[in-house]
This record gives structure tokens, sequence and C-alpha cells, in this order.
């Protein structure tokens, strides 16, 4: 089988500076599955800028080169070389993709639902349909914030419709703050539109899901590193899996209610969580591979194979990472200054390294040495991470 990945932010680097941050999350996201595909025995191609150097993306598989000022015409010519393509973008970014892409070749949800779920309110407004618990979520516009901020009750989170990751997300406690995140988020969205979302209280996580034919087939539930820095909500990282029994129930129940509701989905999906003695809360869907793939396949390389399963007819079961491996593996983003109070614990790890910019992957038989690896990055964080990993 003959693989495509697209990356939008290695295929578009034109020796600019505004996406140098996004480049370790980037680069280690392409990595691992370039090696999970290569070891489920894929061909395997990376589409990347010229303006890239080989040696900031050390892979084994094909590097095909981009016109970056081209990037969607580029894609749409080198996809027909393949069988499948798996792609990787902002959300945005992604729509505009997978669109010059044949449906048949997307190794990855299809897209009538990647353009669901790249929307926030959309993807919550049919998530609540369908019966999952989520937060209270409204649209706000420029023109409506009266109004929104009329009936605000705190604390929320504001963010763009439809910026990936951490960016321009911010935690609001009163009128004053919610306006000035609403200035913010607004100009931040590519479409002039935000989200004003009820804040939940519980663990943050994500759950890494594998769709195929007859329903999921593999899943793992992971936390999710968020701090808050003076109101402005920042992802750092991720830890996984999580091996807590009548959770795992929970969360499998929910990834096939999810395909209950939505059976066409294929491929790697990853959702942001929140979790608490009410319940999991859906935050938000992303239909495309995540940060945790990194950490996902530095403890099982054969991951891939469910990937390239996900239009097999064949496939059947479902896989949670936590009972196919031992151990635990963890992924942190930090600057230089941040490096050198780290703990010292004997941990395999590898770090992407970007500038000032670095991403830590590594994996330990014990929790506890990657909590003493990275404790002086855990201040701040949105939850109190001491009662999940002691």
């Amino acid at each position: 089988m003959k693989v495509l990945i697209t990356e939008y932010v290695l295929s578009t680097y034109y020796g600019d500076n505004s996406i140098i941050d996004l480049m370790p999350e980037a680069i280690a996201m392409v990595r691992s599955l370039v090696r999970s595909l290569i070891v489920s025995r894929a061909y395997v191609g990376v589409t990347i800028s010229p303006f890239i150097s080989s040696s900031l993306l050390p892979i084994n598989g094909n590097v095909i080169r981009v016109d970056p000022h081209d990037y969607f015409n580029e894609v749409k010519r080198v996809s027909g070389d393949f069988d499948y393509v798996i792609a990787i973008a902002p959300p945005r970014e992604l729509i505009k993709v997978v669109d010059v892409i044949d449906d048949g070749k997307l190794l990855q949800p299809p897209k009538n639902l990647i353009k669901l779920f790249s929307n926030k309110y959309d993807a919550i407004k049919e998530l609540s349909k369908c019966g999952f618990r989520v937060p209270k979520t409204e649209l706000i516009t420029s023109n409506d914030v009266n109004n929104h901020v009329q009936q605000f009750h705190s604390p929320a989170v504001v963010k763009p419709t439809y910026l990936a990751g951490s960016e321009c997300v911010y935690l609001v406690n009163n009128d004053y703050e919610l306006r000035r995140a609403l200035a913010y988020a607004i100009n931040c969205d590519p479409n002039g539109m935000a989200v004003l979302q009820e804040f939940i209280n519980g663990v943050h996580g994500s759950i890494s899901i594998v769709y195929g034919v007859n329903g999921p087939l593999f899943y793992s539930l992971n936390l999710q590193l968020i701090k808050n820095d003076a109101g402005s909500l920042h992802f750092i990282g991720g830890i996984l899996p999580i091996r807590k029994r009548e959770l795992q129930r929970e969360v499998e129940g929910l990834v096939h209610g999810i395909f209950s509701c939505y059976p066409e989905l294929r491929g790697y999906v990853g959702l942001d969580v929140v979790w608490n003695d009410g319940g999991i809360h859906i935050i938000e869907v992303n239909p495309r591979p995540t940060t945790s793939i990194a950490g996902i396949v530095s403890l099982y390389p054969g991951f891939g194979r469910h990937i390239l399963n996900a239009h097999s007819k064949d496939a059947m079961g479902t896989i949670f990472l936590g009972d196919a491996v031992n151990g635990y593996a963890y992924y942190v983003l930090y600057d230089n200054d941040s490096e050198k109070n780290l703990g010292t614990d004997d941990i395999d790890r590898e770090v992407i390294s970007v500038f000032q910019r670095k991403l830590e992957i590594g994996k330990t038989n014990d929790l506890i040495k990657i909590y003493q690896r990275i404790k002086p990055l855990l201040s701040n964080l949105v939850y109190d991470i001491n009662s999940i990993l002691h």
C-alpha cells in the first residue's frame, strides 16, 4: 500500500518565522506516522517544503519537495501516485486540502465530517444532538458581543472557531476579561468568529481513536497538560495511556457511541475531553492525527497497521493501548530556558529541536519518573495532576 502524508506546516514553510513554534509538533506527528506505517509495511511519501533541511526531518519515507506557494495544487498532483492520503493541517486549511483529494483516497474521516468537526461550534452542536455530554457553547461574531456579555456566566473559555491547538484560547472570569478575550479570538479566527464555551471543571485529556469499516479498531486515553498563564490557556504536552478501569469502560462506550452516530468515520480521530464525577465531556473533535501519536508510536510501533486497516472490511475488534503495551509515554513542549530545570531521571527519550522550541518524547515503565522529569513545567495546570499520577 502506498500512503502519502501531507502536513501543512512542513509543506508550506518558506523561511518565515510565523510558524516556527508549530514545527516541533508537526515534525513529531510526521516522523511517528512514517515510522509506524513503514513498520506496518506501507510505502510512505511525505510532502516537504524545499526550505526545510533534511536534517530537520530525518525520516525513512520518500520525501517529495513541493512548492509552498502552490500547496493545494501540488497535493492534488502528487496524490495521484498514491493509494491513500493522510492530511494534517489547521482546521480551515484541512478542509481545503482534503477538497483536492479524491474522497476514496482519504485514510481519515470523509470530507463532510472533516468539515463538520473542524468547526468548533458545529461539532459541539452535532454531538449534543447525538446525546453526548458537551459544554454549553455559543457562536459569537463582532456584531453580537454585547448580547453575550450580558448573558455571561463565569468561568468560561473563549477560542476561535477554526484554529488548532491552544492558539488564542482564554479562560475568563468577568465581563472585562470576556470582552478582551472575544476581541482577541475573533481577530485570530480566519472567519472572524469565536466560540464561548462553558468551562468544565475536571481532568483534561484526549482520546485517540482509529475507526474502521466495522467500528473502532484502536483507542487510547491520554492526559493533556494545559497551563493557565494569566488567563491564556496553553497546551504543553500529554501523558499516556491512562489505565483506570472504570474510566476505560466509559471511554470504550463513548468511542463506540460516536461510531454509531457517525458510521462513516474512518482513520484517526482525536477527541479533547474533560472528565469528572459527572462523566466524560467532549470539548473538541480533531478529524486528523494529533500530537498524541508521538507518544503512542513510541510505546506501540505497530500502531500504523490500524490506520492501514481503516477501509478493510476484514478488520475487527478494538484494542486499548493500555492493554497492548506496558509502561507510559509523554511528550512535552518547552524552550531552552526551561530545559535546564527539568529532572534528570533515566528515561528513554528523544528531543525534536527547532531554534528555541523543543518537543521531548519519552517512555518508561515508571509513571512517577515522568512526573519527576517534567514537574518544573507543570505549574498552573488547569487541574490537579497529583491526583492522577499518584
